[in-house]
């Protein structure tokens, strides 16, 4: 296996990622798989969780090439968290990384909740995407615009450090918007042919299972269902879900 890392600037955002691929099979990867994280829950890194490195790596022995990046804000990369300048990083992305392999390959976006969300709205706008992952997404944004409160929500990005500019957002109304725009149960009906995987824990206490079933009822055919049994909401940890959707993700390759 081999890596490359890449800085994109995207709206004056320099936004980190990295590649992983087959040892010297950079053009001949079976797929092309583009991980997209969620909102972080905590400013302290959980020592029993591996991060996303290691599901890519994990595809990549599978004979995929895998992509990694931090969302504005996030990780390395600068910036301060936006919800519809996280879309603006996924496209960003998406046109470099298919650049990179000449079109030849049509990127599998495998996202975890926020960045789930963001898959959808993506794809529901990019012809680019071959097929789906939708892991712990959230069907809507309504417990962070109701139930939690934006003041409360946007002290939680402060305080894990996805804003840190003072007095940002400047438009705390226009901001808050974005999850509105993007909300997944409206754009996941208009995905049209593409297939779509949703995985949903029973056990998520971040975002309910019975968003799960929303995003079914609501997306297009071809469209597949799993709820993993006694599963949390961090399902990139969960073996059986990720086996799940590897075995997915060959069968629609296939």
């Amino acid at each position: 296996m081999e890596s490359k890392d890449f800085t994109l600037n995207i709206n004056e955002n320099m936004i980190k990622g990295k590649i992983f691929f087959p040892k010297g099979n950079y053009n001949q990867a079976l797929g092309l798989i583009i991980l997209c994280h969620g909102i972080p829950g905590s400013v302290i890194k959980d020592p029993d969780d591996p991060g996303y490195p290691k599901l890519a790596e994990s595809l990549t022995k599978d004979g995929y090439q895998a992509v990694i990046f931090n969302f504005r804000g996030a990780g390395e990369s600068t910036g301060d968290f936006d919800i519809l300048g996280w879309v603006e990083d996924l496209k960003g992305v998406i046109n470099y990384i298919t650049a990179l392999n000449n079109f030849s390959l049509q990127p599998i976006v495998f996202g975890f909740s926020a960045g789930a969300a963001i898959a959808v709205y993506t794809a529901a706008h990019d012809n680019k995407i071959h097929s789906l992952i939708l892991c712990g997404c959230p069907a809507d944004f309504d417990s962070i615009i109701s139930d939690t409160g934006i003041e409360q929500f946007l002290q939680h990005t402060r305080e894990v450090g996805i804003i840190k500019t003072s007095g940002f957002p400047p438009d705390q109304s226009k901001w808050e918007e974005g999850f509105k725009i993007i909300r997944p149960e409206k754009w996941i009906s208009q995905i049209k042919s593409i297939p779509k995987l949703i995985l949903h824990g029973d056990n998520d206490d971040v975002v309910p299972v019975d968003h799960a079933y929303r995003l079914f009822n609501k997306a297009q055919e071809p469209k597949d269902l799993l709820i993993v049994k006694k599963g949390g909401h961090r399902l990139r940890l969960n073996e059986e879900a990720m086996r799940a959707a590897l075995e997915w993700i060959k069968k629609t390759k296939s």
